[in-house]
């Protein structure tokens, strides 16, 4: 489902269970704009909480043996989310990285969050599988 705010809980969605909760590269869009370092830690903080977000709430629609795929770019700043602790803290452990394919997913176009209109290389980008620790 596209449009679900992975900040919040999901009282639509309590009575569903899935296989897969997807999220391709997730990003707040704080400091996009602003290159100074306050700027850059505000950004890191943001998406790490964001991405707290979307374990817990993945806990709260998955089935027991379900997965979570989360895609991200792997350069600078992006390695600084630490996505793979992120899981670890929030009950998932790492189970596979896999070479990202948009055209897995019929009609995916990429978008930024940055205001400018760019184009955004996503040619390196991994998406981290995680199943539920234990």
């Amino acid at each position: 489902r596209k449009g679900v705010d992975v900040t919040k809980p999901f009282p639509h969605l309590a009575d569903e269970k899935f296989d897969f909760v997807i999220f391709n590269f997730p990003h707040t869009g704080k400091g996009q704009t602003d290159t100074t370092e306050a700027a850059l830690q505000e950004s890191i903080s943001s998406n790490r909480n964001l991405l707290d977000g979307i374990f817990e709430r993945a806990k709260t629609v998955l089935h027991p043996y379900g997965r979570v795929h989360i895609t991200l770019k792997t350069t600078w700043p992006y390695t600084l989310w630490d996505i793979v602790n992120r899981g670890t803290q929030n009950g998932f452990e790492l189970v596979r990285l896999l070479d990202f394919t948009p055209e897995e997913f019929f009609g995916y176009e990429h978008t930024t969050t940055r205001p400018l209109g760019m184009t955004v290389d996503i040619s390196r980008a991994r998406t981290y599988e995680f199943v539920l620790a234990g």
